[in-house]
């Protein structure tokens, strides 16, 4: 799908699609690789650390959500709109507390990871609270069937069909 001109007032619903389905597919595969990095430290042991299942909550559930939540944003739900705002604004809300624990480990990198993580679910946040305008706008110009007047059949003639040829 092509992205909208910037005026249209369909851009801001656009963009959050493709920001949610992007972010969704990233969070599932940070998820996947960080459960299976676990599992290759830890072996085939049969006890599973509470830290891995706290892993897949962060990464991989929010990431299926993204993705659930993408599509029904493309089918112009509402509701999807304002429950990928709160998973988003709950990991943000995660990420800020990370950063402020970010002297305390004192790695720079993962410290401007946490930033810019932090970054883009602002921006998807932002591009979600525009979208309800988006949403708005689509509903009022949604096509469908309108309703036609009833019109009266006369009944044909006998002996001519509806072309007006006489039938033998």
């Amino acid at each position: 799908m092509p992205l909208p001109p910037r005026n249209d007032p369909r851009r801001p619903l656009a963009l959050a699609i493709s920001s949610t389905r992007l972010l969704g597919i990233v969070f599932m595969l940070f998820g996947v690789v960080i459960v299976l990095w676990f599992r290759f430290l830890l072996g085939n042991g049969s006890r599973v650390p509470i830290l891995l299942v706290l892993q897949a909550c962060f990464w991989f559930v929010p990431g299926v959500l993204y993705i659930i939540f993408a599509i029904f944003l493309s089918k112009r739900a509402a509701w999807a709109v304002i429950a990928t705002m709160v998973i988003a604004g709950f990991q943000s809300l995660l990420m800020l507390l990370a950063l402020l624990g970010a002297p305390i480990h004192g790695s720079w990198g993962l410290t401007a990871f946490q930033a810019l993580w932090t970054a883009a679910l602002a921006q998807l946040i932002y591009q979600l609270s525009k979208s309800f305008e988006s949403i708005r706008a689509c509903q009022e110009t949604r096509r469908g069937f309108e309703v036609q007047p009833i019109v009266q059949i006369t009944q044909m003639e006998q002996g001519s069909d509806a072309s007006g040829a006489d039938v033998i």
